[in-house]
């Protein structure tokens, strides 16, 4: 028997949907230098309950029963001590709302979840540039590391020594970028015959390899959903946050690099060197030791 196609026509190389991708963005405000894109793979048989009831105990420690409902963490919220809920400061103090964003941080580590990141630094805006330009570029930019991020999870995939399995991308309901998103990934998945000099430039460009698209480890359309709806869309804004910090060289950061990945950030993630001068890419995080 055949293995099941796409519906590009492209055989796809597994047959079990046990893993979920879910991704979300940093920097997609015209007021910042870099867009990274974070992915945290997790299997749904072995580790979505533990995870899913990990969340919500952090939300009962760090969050007053009467703000609970319809709560999500977001990091950068976590991180300044702002927003609806973290922004209230004398019942929420800083301190509490940071070590909320450290344990968030920690999960990946915690349950051994591999994070994908893809990220593209801006090009500088013109004084000239409308803003109508601008959510453009920004769009563009997004969907760049987005690919990035979803060819660094189909490796992911790839590589693991169970060729059965295959994965699903959930990502953030962003009406500002969700269009060229998922024309994007419809692209890579080979959705667009006409496009097949696009994949093997794309793949060639970012040394994958000229023949790695069209992606074939990803299946499905990209499913989109708001926080509240995909708990695990919390872990990779917190993800994608630290590590938009970490790339902009954000300073003070130390503490939460730390909690997220216990080794050299260097080894991890990316090191200094590499990453300025780099004007995109993607990189595996696996944050246990």
């Amino acid at each position: 028997m055949k293995r099941p196609l796409s519906l590009s026509g492209v055989e796809i190389d597994g047959e079990s949907l046990v893993r979920f991708v879910y991704v979300d963005e940093s920097g997609i405000s015209i007021h910042e230098s870099v867009v990274v894109v974070a992915g945290v793979i997790i299997h749904a048989d072995s580790q979505w309950k533990a995870v899913e009831k990990h969340v919500g105990e952090l939300i009962n420690k760090y969050v007053a029963e009467e703000d609970r409902a319809g709560f999500v963490f977001h990091a950068a919220e976590l991180f300044h001590g702002s927003g609806k809920i973290f922004g209230k400061r004398q019942k929420y103090p800083l301190e509490r709302s940071r070590q909320a964003l450290k344990e968030v941080l920690s999960i990946p580590s915690k349950f051994h979840l591999p994070v994908v990141v893809g990220f593209i630094r801006k090009e500088p805006n013109s004084p000239k540039e409308s803003k109508e330009s601008r959510r453009v570029s920004v769009a563009l930019d997004q969907s760049l590391a987005f690919s990035l991020c979803a060819m660094g999870a189909e490796r992911f995939m790839r590589k693991l020594p169970y060729p059965h399995e295959v994965a699903t991308i959930i990502a953030e309901n962003n009406t500002e970028t969700k269009k060229i998103v998922k024309e994007m990934h419809d692209t890579l998945r080979g959705m667009h015959p006409t496009r097949a000099e696009f994949l093997k430039s794309t793949s060639t460009r970012w040394k994958f390899g000229p023949n790695f698209l069209p992606l074939t480890k990803l299946v499905d359309t990209v499913h989109f959903a708001e926080k509240t709806d995909a708990f695990l869309l919390q872990i990779a804004d917190a993800c994608a946050t630290l590590i938009r910090y970490y790339i902009e060289e954000k300073p003070n950061i130390e503490e939460f690099l730390t909690a997220f990945t216990p080794s050299d950030p260097a080894d991890r993630i990316m090191s200094k060197e590499d990453m300025r001068k780099s004007g995109g890419g993607m990189c595996e995080v696996r944050c246990w030791d």
